[in-house]
């Protein structure tokens, strides 16, 4: 199950809500399911990095949202399971960045969906995933990473 296809974990002023997150969480525990969600949270808060980091344990992976390839292999090389965006023109689907690897998500490649792939579930992965740009808001976007 993806969670939030659009916004983030609960929170208030920046601080992730451990209850209301853990409510979610364990609620994919008990039903089972392969449970993940994206944040753009600001993990220099101890509190939202160590619940980033919890999250498999309690049932669910939680990706950071790196705001660039730089901040997402710092982030892999933590054990914080971390994704990024990268310029919808991208052709290569695998790299190396600062010693990590980087795979464009398979379903922007590949015969499979998001459904099927569900790399982004695992949390222990060799890999930052990196989405290429896309959609209506695709120039937007990569205007921020530029």
């Amino acid at each position: 199950m993806r969670h939030n296809q659009a916004g983030d974990l609960p929170s208030s002023q920046g601080i992730i809500n451990v209850y209301a997150f853990g409510l979610i969480a364990n609620a994919c525990h008990e039903r089972k399911l392969t449970a993940w969600t994206y944040t753009h949270h600001d993990l220099t808060h101890y509190g939202n990095r160590e619940i980033v980091k919890q999250a498999p344990e309690m049932g669910m992976t939680v990706n950071a949202s790196a705001h660039s390839q730089s901040h997402a292999a710092e982030l892999h090389k933590q054990g914080i399971p971390s994704v990024c965006i990268v310029p919808k023109n991208e052709t290569r689907k695998t790299w190396e960045h600062d010693g990590v690897k980087f795979l464009v998500c398979p379903a922007q490649w590949s015969d499979k969906n998001c459904a099927e792939c569900k790399l982004c579930s695992v949390a222990e992965r060799s890999c930052v995933v990196a989405f290429k740009a896309h959609g209506t808001q695709a120039k937007k976007v990569e205007a921020t990473i530029a």
